[in-house]
């Protein structure tokens, strides 16, 4: 398990040691473009209004996330997705043994935060809930307190009770995950409780 840090001190004094300079003057820059620093998700955040800019160390590079960075005009074209789905988040990564133009860093932070403070933002992906299987349906049915509380989910929430059912490739499988979410709901449980401590 992960050491729980509560400062950016100690988060920097556990990463790899030819990261921790590289770490700290990205935070001076941080803070000099008049970001407040957090930990978040177990990292260092730098927040204005909403959260702008992440960072973190690995074996073999600096990351800097910036939240809204596909928002940014990236003269250098440095900034990349973290994956293919990635939508809004955009990162700048140091390689190990590597420099950065601290000039552009604060360049790139600073429009971070402009575009924060103008309410610049990506467009949330409208969650699409597919169609409830017959089963289910039954199920809800035959118990009306389980439906109401099926209900009453929010739209993400319904969605992994039931494509956690609808993805079962056996029938019993999918027999048995039907009635454990259904136990789950009875509970007023949602899908993810089960990972929550």
């Amino acid at each position: 398990m992960m050491k729980k840090h509560t400062t950016v001190d100690e988060i920097n004094a556990d990463s790899p040691q030819w990261a921790q300079p590289v770490l700290e003057e990205l935070r001076q820059i941080m803070l000099n473009a008049g970001l407040k620093e957090a930990i978040k998700w177990g990292g260092a955040t730098y927040v204005n209004q909403k959260n702008v800019v992440a960072m973190g160390a690995f074996k073999d590079f600096v990351s800097v996330w910036f939240f809204e960075g596909v928002h940014l005009s990236d003269p250098l074209g440095l900034l990349v997705a973290g994956g293919e789905k990635t939508r809004a988040m955009r990162q700048w990564r140091i390689p190990k043994g590597e420099n950065f133009d601290a000039g552009m860093m604060l360049s790139y932070v600073l429009e971070a935060k402009e575009n924060d403070a103008k309410g610049v933002k990506t467009a949330a992906t409208p969650v699409v809930v597919p169609p409830m299987p017959d089963d289910l349906r039954e199920a809800l049915e035959a118990e009306p307190v389980v439906q109401a509380f099926f209900e009453s989910l929010a739209p993400s929430h319904r969605r992994e009770y039931i494509r956690h059912i609808i993805e079962a490739k056996k029938e019993e499988t999918r027999m048995r995950r039907l009635q454990k979410c259904m136990d789950m709901m009875r509970q007023g449980l949602d899908m993810n409780a089960r990972y929550r401590k």
